[in-house]
């Protein structure tokens, strides 16, 4: 089924309907892959607040509860932005419409910022001198953070 719509052949050979199908669900697969990354970031960010609950501080943890909570707020704008960016709608999955566009980078940064703004949670972690990654002799049966930066800067 896949292949009748155009998966798996380069885009200079399929007609202009198998093409209209083809980026079609590429925007909404897109849209769903940036959904997806961002709750996996919440998810590993509700991780770490939850087995670092004891050693953080209270900064730390509104730290975390901020992106998690910011995430969440980006998701709609960032994935919105997949289909918003042409007027009509249509010209997405449909390059011979008429009508305007944004500048296709507008999708690739935005998708960027969403997901570099969930990288900011273990730096909070590891900033923060209680956190249960820098104490020695951890819970979890890794070394911690410290160890970890020692092995790097040895190398």
């Amino acid at each position: 089924m896949a292949t009748k719509h155009g998966l798996g052949r380069h885009i200079e050979f399929l007609d202009a309907e198998e093409r209209t199908n083809l980026v079609r669900s590429s925007t909404a697969a897109a849209a769903l892959t940036v959904a997806a990354s961002v709750w996996s970031k919440v998810s590993y960010a509700l991780f770490l607040l939850r087995i670092s609950s004891s050693g953080c501080t209270q900064w730390t943890k509104n730290g975390i509860l901020g992106i998690i909570i910011s995430l969440n707020m980006m998701l709609p704008v960032v994935t919105t932005t997949f289909f918003i960016s042409c007027r009509p709608i249509e010209k997405n999955w449909r390059p011979e419409a008429e009508g305007t566009c944004w500048h296709p980078q507008v999708k690739v940064h935005m998708a960027q910022a969403i997901a570099e703004h969930g990288g900011v949670v273990p730096s909070l972690l590891r900033a923060d001198k209680n956190s249960i990654f820098r104490r020695r002799g951890s819970r979890l049966g890794v070394p911690p953070m410290e160890d970890y930066m020692e092995l790097a800067n040895s190398a």
